[in-house]
Order: structure tokens, then C-alpha cells, then sequence
């Protein structure tokens, strides 16, 4: 069971997105059911420091699509582990997931229908493209079964 020291350390000593947002989810789900939502300020905190780092990206340059679409991910699974009790906390993470969406469905979205419509092999032939296309589909089917997003606006796209 991961605790936010052990997730705040991790942060600090290597700076790595990808195990911050793995571990976000199981943090957010502890804190709120062992820890009274004792550290649910500072991991508010981290995650702002983590959504500015994100949105400092090109979204344009598709090296950085692997991290986007693990943001997504992250955020579509951290949203139903915060407290309603908590709201001011969990309304943040909702707006950085659909600011963070709509930014990247600009950039990407005829390419997520693309690979909707064809499968994993749609003419993506860079490593790892279609896959970070696949995630950010299971963010947006994952945010619809929340109610995070309205399935019916986004059901091109599930």
C-alpha cells in the first residue's frame, strides 16, 4: 500500500510522470479510506505540480503523447477515489482532465477515430502511437462510466 510520503519522495528524487501517475490512483483510494483524507492538501499539490509540468508540453509533438495519454488515464482513475465530501478537490481533478482532453483532442482527435475505426494498425506506424491513442480512449470511456464526461458527446470517439 503506497502512502503520499512514499509517493512524494519517489517525486522528489527522480521526477518521473509515469510512476507519479501510477501511483496517484492507489494514494488518492488509501488517503481516503484508512487516512481521513488526512494529506489530500499536499496531494492536490503534487498534482498541480504534475499538471503544469504536463501542460508545459507541446502537445503537437507526438514524443509526448505516451505522457499524455498516461495523464488521462491517471486523472480518469484518480476522479472516482476522491471523496464527494472533498469536492473543491475533486472538481480539480475533473477540470484538469477534460482541460487536458480537450487540448489533446484537437491535436489528435481525427487520428483516435482513425484508429477507432481501423484498429490498432490504422497507418500509426510509429511505436508505441496507436497504443497512446488506445489509452486515451479507455480515459475517455473510463471518464463516461464516472460521469466525468457525457458519454453521448464523446460516444465517437468510444
Amino acid at each position: 500500500m503506497k502512502t503520499y510520503e512514499q509517493l512524494k519522495k519517489e517525486w522528489e528524487e527522480t521526477a518521473d510522470l509515469y510512476s507519479l501517475f501510477n501511483g496517484f490512483p492507489e494514494v488518492f483510494r488509501n488517503e481516503t479510506i484508512y487516512n481521513k483524507k488526512e494529506h489530500y492538501q499536499e496531494l492536490q499539490g503534487l498534482l498541480k505540480e504534475a499538471m503544469c509540468t504536463v501542460e508545459s508540453w507541446n502537445f503537437a509533438d507526438r514524443k509526448n503523447l505516451p505522457g499524455l495519454s498516461a495523464c488521462l488515464v491517471m486523472l480518469a482513475a484518480i476522479i472516482p477515489e476522491i471523496d464527494e465530501e472533498v469536492f473543491d478537490h475533486k472538481m480539480n481533478a475533473v477540470r484538469y482532465y477534460r482541460r487536458t482532453l480537450k487540448d489533446v483532442l484537437q491535436v489528435y482527435g481525427d487520428d483516435l477515430l482513425r484508429v477507432k475505426r481501423a484498429g490498432e494498425d490504422a497507418g500509426m506506424t510509429e511505436t508505441g502511437y496507436g497504443k497512446a491513442l488506445e489509452g486515451i480512449r479507455a480515459s475517455i470511456c473510463l471518464a463516461c462510466e464516472h460521469r466525468v464526461l457525457i458519454r453521448e458527446k464523446y460516444k465517437k470517439y468510444l
